[in-house]
């Protein structure tokens, strides 16, 4: 079977009608390798003219299908449905801004060829002496474009987890950690095919775009950052050395937070001081141990002391045990060591 028959496009977009334009001109290009692969279309209900380019795009390509969501699920969302209507034996999931090169893409078609589970087409932060470097795979993979997914990877589970981190942004990486955690390994390709084209400075890449009453969206939503999407995705791996170098990798680079200072700074102006500490402890919890060590300087001047000593504490008397968890208090009778 060709790689033809085997790998589905699923480009997924939200009223950027011009991006649509210029990534499918790519796409199906003559010279392009993908240009006669299936592509769906998945629109989260756009509102401009996203609909009439995909069709004048399909009365030349028949392989082009079109697809509007009813609603707006959020670009998470619409990553999420992607997965679950994928029909082919692996999908590439498209971002409607970014870019190609396609001159490297025997490898790709090697790799499918070899049945590899998880592709990865990026390398704008994997340099060659961190190809293997799982936690730096994995940063890299949050970027959608830059993964093609074997659909045997999903199932009730995987697929499952990929929509409960739909507040995350992340709902792929699930997949990616269930690999993970299984044992396996992640291809990565020599020389990249997909690579970040989002201006960010001019584009619109918030957590709630095309939402207009944000005030209606739970609490959540609206105080997701990257940092904390991120340290719930991975909360599912199971080595905890590689989750707190997941952090290690993702928090000083230089589209994240570029260093530790920076970092620190902010999670303390958006979370701590703000009296938020549930979404810190998220972040906190996954942090490698030396960089906990700047929160625990800082909480007897700040909010987080109080709070903290509210989240646990403990008291032993002679008979019971005394905790008290989020402010509630539970006794439990002591173990009698002398009892038989």
């Amino acid at each position: 079977m060709s790689v033809k028959d085997r790998l589905q496009l699923i480009l997924i977009t939200f009223n950027r009608a011009a991006h649509v334009q210029n990534t499918l001109s790519i796409l199906l290009n003559e010279n392009s390798p993908v240009k006669d692969f299936d592509l769906l279309v998945l629109d989260n209900n756009s509102t401009d003219n996203t609909k009439e380019i995909v069709q004048n795009w399909q009365q030349k390509c028949p392989n082009i299908k079109y697809k509007k969501n009813h609603y707006n699920l959020g670009i998470a969302g619409n990553i999420a449905k992607a997965m679950e209507v994928a029909d082919k034996d692996y999908v590439w999931i498209i971002g409607d801004d970014d870019k190609y090169d396609f001159s490297n893409w025997n490898e790709v078609e090697y790799a499918i060829n070899k049945n590899e589970k998880i592709i990865c087409l990026a390398r704008y932060i994997l340099p060659d002496n961190k190809k293997h470097d799982v936690a730096t795979q994995l940063f890299q993979l949050t970027f959608i474009t830059g993964g093609i997914y074997s659909t045997s990877l999903f199932n009730d589970i995987t697929i499952r987890n990929a929509f409960d981190n739909i507040y995350t942004l992340f709902p792929h990486v699930p997949i990616i950690v269930a690999h993970i955690n299984s044992g396996g390994k992640i291809y990565v390709v020599d020389k990249p095919i997909a690579d970040n084209g989002m201006d960010i400075e001019h584009t619109d890449c918030t957590y709630t775009r095309g939402i207009k009453n944000k005030t209606e969206l739970y609490e959540r939503t609206n105080e997701m950052t990257w940092i904390l999407g991120y340290s719930n995705a991975i909360s599912l791996l199971r080595d905890k050395k590689l989750k707190s170098k997941c952090l290690a990798v993702a928090i000083p680079y230089k589209d994240i937070y570029g260093s530790w200072e920076n970092f620190y700074q902010r999670i303390k102006n958006q979370y701590i001081d703000t009296g938020k500490i549930n979404y810190f402890l998220e972040i906190y919890n996954v942090l490698p141990d030396e960089h906990k060590k700047y929160f625990h300087e800082i909480r007897l001047n700040s909010p987080l002391s109080k709070i903290l000593s509210n989240i646990f504490s403990v008291n032993d008397f002679a008979t019971y045990k005394v905790i008290k968890i989020l402010g509630i208090k539970i006794t439990t009778r002591r173990k009698n060591k002398n009892r038989k």
